[in-house]
């Protein structure tokens, strides 16, 4: 009897303790720039995505698509444009170079006419290369649709929660 008593009344006493034990926590509304900021996609700046667009679409480049590789060797007369990748180059492009969402690497001996640039990848071994023109890369990858064999410039929309939208 003792002892049911002596843990009815522990119990009792457990209760409004337990009851005052609560953990308030404050989490102060991030400014909505802050929010907008966070959800906003990465893309490639408008003006450079056109001229890429424009360098692809025009009809002197030659297209390639996928993994390409130009051996010591050869050579490729005039420009060149490489959809996806990677690219290995060790032999020589003429003209100017362009890699849209791929990895470009250059290997000693390799010769660019003109201008390199990359979207959507990196650029390995510039240095072993002899490289006419300016180099360009940009991380964020062209977003593109396919009308034939010509691509255009696709943006993705970002997504806005609904309590978000103004």
């Amino acid at each position: 009897m003792r002892r049911t008593s002596l843990a009815a009344l522990l119990l009792l006493t457990a209760v409004p303790a337990w009851a005052q034990d609560t953990t308030i926590t404050i989490r102060p509304t991030p400014r909505r720039g802050f929010i907008e900021q966070r959800l906003l996609i990465r893309q490639l700046p408008r003006d450079v995505a056109a001229e890429v667009v424009r360098f692809y679409n025009s009809p002197q480049t030659m297209r390639f698509g996928g993994q390409t590789y130009i051996p010591v060797a050869r050579g490729v007369d005039g420009d060149l444009a490489v959809l996806g990748g990677p690219v290995i180059i060790a032999g020589r492009v003429s003209g100017s170079l362009l890699v849209v969402n791929g990895d470009l690497t250059f290997e000693p001996g390799a010769v660019v006419g003109g201008s390199v640039t990359v979207v959507g990848g990196v650029i390995e071994g510039s240095s072993r290369a002899d490289i006419a023109g300016e180099i360009r890369s940009y991380r964020d990858p062209l977003r593109y649709r396919r009308v034939g064999p010509e691509i255009t410039y696709a943006p993705q929309r970002p997504i806005r929660p609904s309590w978000l939208k103004r």
